[in-house]
């Protein structure tokens, strides 16, 4: 059985955060977070900014990435972005809430440690990049889970620094894209987009749509922004204690009341 989290270590027992980094970058980083449910094609998206495979990719349901990692652009694929330029850029890749490996208060906590870290290093927080598997036939509970932490996490003035990518356009036509679009900024992406999140979908030519989200993720950068995760858990030092750290106890509570209604007994 999964020890439950502990917001005060790491998942090695140690009191660092576990997450991976890998590259000796320079003051005024900017480490955009890759965010999005399991599946959504997070490690796909930053293989392709890198012009290289870096990061397992999943092809099923099941988890490949388990940690938090952080990875350079290095200035070799500077030109893959064209508003890179001198710019030191670090994509934050990381485990998908509903994870098949890691319990998600360990994904949200592990998240919170990456981002502090990187802030003691003089590293700036370059915005989110949220995506989202367009080609589901519906929009799951979970996924919904996931976009209600994200609006959770940055609070309202930090929304104007998410960026929406719909990935998995190649499996649907060019209506059905469009169709679904206009569906998500309607209605599950509406409550971002009204603060300030811009949305687009990696459809017609994938590694040009990538570099176009990333462009925009980096235009809205704004030295020293800060998410409301970042100030909640910096006042609290509990990750639980955070507003999105609430809002997944809920979640989990109301799980855990629905197993007990369906099987009649306690097994948490």
């Amino acid at each position: 059985m999964a020890m439950p989290y502990d917001p005060t270590t790491s998942t090695n027992g140690s009191n660092r955060s576990s997450w991976v980094y890998d590259y000796d970058t320079p003051i005024s980083t900017q480490s955009p977070c890759v965010i999005g449910p399991t599946g959504s094609g997070k490690s796909t998206f930053i293989n392709m900014i890198l012009g290289q495979e870096r990061m397992k990719v999943g092809h099923e349901q099941e988890s490949c990435t388990s940690v938090v990692s952080a990875i350079p652009v290095l200035p070799s694929k500077a030109s893959v972005c064209n508003r890179i330029g001198n710019r030191k850029v670090l994509l934050v890749d990381t485990p998908g809430f509903d994870n098949t490996e890691v319990d998600d208060m360990k994904v949200l906590g592990e998240i919170t440690n990456c981002l502090e870290d990187l802030y003691r290093h003089h590293h700036t927080m370059g915005g989110i990049i949220y995506l989202q598997d367009i080609s589901l036939d519906r929009v799951s509970a979970s996924t919904m889970m996931c976009i209600d932490l994200v609006n959770k996490a940055c609070g309202i003035l930090g929304l104007r620094h998410v960026v929406l990518g719909a990935t998995k356009c190649n499996r649907l036509s060019a209506a059905e894209v469009e169709n679904r679009m206009i569906q998500l900024k309607g209605v599950h992406w509406k409550g971002m987009m009204d603060m300030g999140a811009q949305a687009f979908p990696l459809a017609y030519d994938p590694l040009s749509d990538a570099q176009s989200l990333l462009d925009a993720v980096l235009e809205r950068f704004e030295p020293g922004v800060l998410l409301d995760i970042q100030r909640e858990f910096r006042r609290t030092k509990d990750i639980r204690n955070t507003s999105v750290g609430k809002r997944l106890i809920q979640y989990i509570s109301r799980w855990k009341r629905a197993f007990q209604r369906i099987f009649q007994f306690d097994f948490f």
